[in-house]
């Protein structure tokens, strides 16, 4: 084996792919090109007609689970199983890798009459060298059925189950062709992975691209493709990846820790941050951006984000902020807003008082809301009782659910604060509104809150500011 470097250039497989995609709509009229479309020609397209089903999937191979099971229950390295809970259409083996989002990732496609054998042979022998891998076979006959996950940096791992793949005279004979556009070392599709499917990007891409060329009325290019990529696509992985299997005979290189080099300043790299962060508190909720911080920052996964509705936002702050220039900016921000003495120790208690600090204006406006909305269906008395009753016992079921028209649902509005931070919020939402509060009683706040909300000067709830943004 020409150790760990790619096999040639995979662009007249790509281009005829891209071809046979352009004529679709033309045989056929009632399909339209999109991303499903292609993802299922990915997987299926270019399987033999005998692993096919009468709807164009392949056949199942799922009689196979119940004896891999079995057949693996003694093995010591390896853990073999079906949760037909949570990953039905995959059968799992995996040993001690943990769970994260860089890896090397394999795509081994091995066609129906070998796949027993040849799934077994193969695990067995990774069993036997006990390689740390997180592995999946599909229930179904299709390109990327076989799926092994290693660590980033194991490249030794990644040497000897493609040396052994091309040694095992059954294995290799039962080899089909991967897909297009993976790169592939002695046909095993062989990438770096950072927590998104390829496939399923790689088959955006291609939707975009096919239907820029049937509009155009241009027959599609896989150079003319490859620009495209340049210009649109902002992950680098599936760059890298392309690219690989574009140019062929390229040295594969493992993924260290992710260092992004980004041009852009720390000032830069905070207004990025923060809309990333709206964008995925109006699409999400807080509890959403809390999540997509500790991920970010803690195990430098960047999935969580919303991508800001065309907006690529996920994607630019992946590509341009690290781990550390996200805890740069929360450090740079808290001492602004809290005594230092008061600044939790650790991350994840810098990250809640970092949304806390930018979000709860955001809350106190939308506690308005919801609390106008329950004093327009009822009266301040009854919102004051419901303040307090959710206070004391968490219960919010004394604020409305709707009100007229509005499709918002209130109560779940409030339920995004928690019972024991709502009496601080209401007194945020006060202060916004210039009262003083410092010297009045915390028990008498409740009262004073739905008094204001009842005498609010918005007429109606369209008058409200949050809902006419």
């Amino acid at each position: 084996m020409n150790s760990l470097f790619y096999d040639s250039s995979r662009k007249n497989e790509m281009q005829a792919f891209l071809d046979r995609i352009y004529q679709i709509p033309k045989q056929n009229s009632n399909i339209k090109i999109n991303k499903n479309v292609i993802y299922n020609q990915l997987r299926y397209g270019l399987l033999p007609k005998n692993e096919l089903d009468g709807n164009g999937r392949g056949k199942s191979n799922r009689q196979f689970f119940e004896k891999w099971s079995r057949d693996f229950s003694y093995k010591r390295n390896i853990n073999a199983f079906c949760d037909d809970l949570t990953n039905p259409y995959w059968f799992q083996f995996t040993n001690k890798l943990p769970l994260g989002k860089d890896y090397i990732k394999l795509y081994v496609s091995i066609n129906a009459p070998h796949m027993y054998r040849a799934v077994s042979e193969l695990f067995s022998f990774i069993e036997e060298q006990n390689i740390f891998h997180i592995s999946q076979v599909s229930c179904e006959a299709r390109l990327d059925n076989v799926i092994i996950r290693l660590g980033k940096n194991d490249t030794k791992s990644l040497e000897k189950i493609i040396e052994y793949i091309n040694s095992n005279k059954y294995i290799k004979s039962g080899l089909n062709v991967n897909m297009p556009f993976i790169p592939t070392i002695n046909g095993v599709g062989v990438i770096n992975e950072h927590g998104n499917s390829f496939t399923t990007d790689i088959s955006i891409y291609i939707s975009n691209y096919i239907n820029k060329c049937i509009d155009s009325n241009i027959k599609p290019s896989v150079d003319d493709f490859r620009n495209y990529i340049r210009t649109f696509c902002t992950d680098k992985d599936l760059v890298e990846a392309f690219e690989n299997a574009y140019t062929g005979r390229s040295e594969f290189k493992p993924k260290e820790k992710r260092i992004e080099k980004s041009n852009l300043s720390l000032e830069q790299k905070t207004y990025l941050l923060v809309d990333a962060l709206k964008a995925t508190y109006l699409k999400y909720g807080i509890i959403q951006v809390r999540a997509a911080l500790e991920s970010a920052v803690l195990d430098d996964d960047f999935s969580k984000f919303s991508n800001g509705d065309g907006l690529k936002l996920r994607d630019k702050i992946r590509n341009n902020l690290t781990s550390k220039d996200i805890m740069q900016i929360i450090k740079y921000a808290l001492p602004n807003f809290i005594y230092p003495k008061l600044i939790a120790k650790d991350e994840s208690g810098k990250i809640t008082q970092f949304v806390n600090i930018l979000f709860e204006n955001q809350l106190a406006l939308e506690l308005d809301e919801s609390c106008l909305a329950t004093v327009e269906k009822y009266d301040a008395e009854y919102l004051e009782k419901a303040i307090r009753k959710y206070m004391s016992y968490g219960d919010p079921t004394g604020f409305t659910r709707h009100l007229g028209n509005s499709k918002i649902n209130f109560r779940e509005t409030v339920m995004k604060i928690k019972h024991s931070d709502l009496l601080n919020c209401i007194k945020i939402s006060l202060k916004l509104k210039g009262y003083d509060i410092d010297d009045e009683i915390e028990a008498d706040i409740p009262g004073i809150y739905a008094n204001t909300i009842s005498n609010s000067r918005y007429t109606s709830l369209t008058d409200s500011p949050v809902l006419s943004r």
